[in-house]
């Protein structure tokens, strides 16, 4: 908690890099005393131990991190629970760039209610996203304010039925210019 507010109470530190440092134990605390910065616009938390639980303690924080652009989650354990739980707590933030590679997302459940409306770049790369999770997808892609313009789903799960449901919501999509399918099943 005591680092959290340290980091808050600096005005002009604008990223915060915690590799193989944090778990679900101490996100509540380190978050608890983070809640209000004012200035932190990148976050990388990758590789480290978190799971739904310490997404769910970074909420407060995201949905009053009035400056956070990036957010890097790679290689953690956040599963289909802890992605969706996390992509619905930033519905109002300014993030314009999602990293969520090897997290184990399956299941992608998007409304339309709770999309982050600034995100132009999500990669979910190398996770087990499959038919069922690209139909999530393409309802981020159908909406007629789509902002993503870089979609990275490299090495998942996605064969030709999901592949066709993507198609299918690109179809009057005019923001994404990149969409990357490399090695998937």
């Amino acid at each position: 908690e005591e680092l959290g507010r340290d980091i808050s109470n600096n005005t002009h530190l604008n990223a915060v890099t915690l590799i193989r440092a944090l778990n679900d134990h101490n996100m509540p605390l380190l978050f608890r005393g983070l809640t209000r910065s004012s200035s932190i616009d990148m976050i990388f938390f990758s590789d480290n131990a978190l799971s739904v639980a310490g997404v769910r303690s970074m909420v407060p924080f995201l949905q009053n991190a009035s400056n956070l652009r990036y957010l890097d989650l790679s290689q953690n354990n956040l599963q289909s629970e802890g992605f969706n739980a996390l992509f619905q707590a930033l519905r109002d933030s300014p993030i314009e760039a999602l990293e969520c590679t090897r997290c184990g997302i399956e299941l992608i459940e998007i409304d339309n209610d709770n999309i982050p409306k600034h995100l132009t770049i999500l990669n979910l790369s190398s996770n087990n996203i499959n038919a069922d999770g690209c139909r999530g997808i393409a309802r981020l892609l159908q909406r007629g304010d789509a902002t993503l313009a870089k979609l990275h789903l490299e090495r998942n799960k996605i064969e030709d039925d999901g592949v066709g449901i993507l198609a299918d919501a690109l179809q009057n999509n005019k923001s994404l210019t990149t969409l990357n399918l490399l090695e998937n099943d």
